[in-house]
């Protein structure tokens, strides 16, 4: 009974850990119509953590599977 107990005990906390663990995303942001990179394009989840495009217009962060990422550039509407 006790290393049932264990297994089971071991099978949650493994599944709840695996589910609350942050993946890093990242890309390019570039011009939809001449394809040309945007630099220092914002890049914001929904918490409000956000990066900045570098030179090349490519950025990396740090999210959950469920959140938002809105990108916005001055000139062009946020999506």
């Amino acid at each position: 009974m006790f290393r049932v107990l264990i297994i089971i005990l071991s099978c949650f906390l493994v599944s709840s850990s695996l589910h609350s663990q942050a993946k890093i995303f990242s890309g390019i942001v570039k011009d939809s119509l001449s394809g040309e990179s945007l630099i220092g394009a914002n890049c914001a989840l929904d918490n409000g953590q956000g990066v900045a495009t570098n030179n090349y217009g490519f950025f990396s962060i740090r999210c959950d599977a469920e959140s938002e990422i809105i990108f916005s550039y001055v000139g062009y509407h946020s999506k």
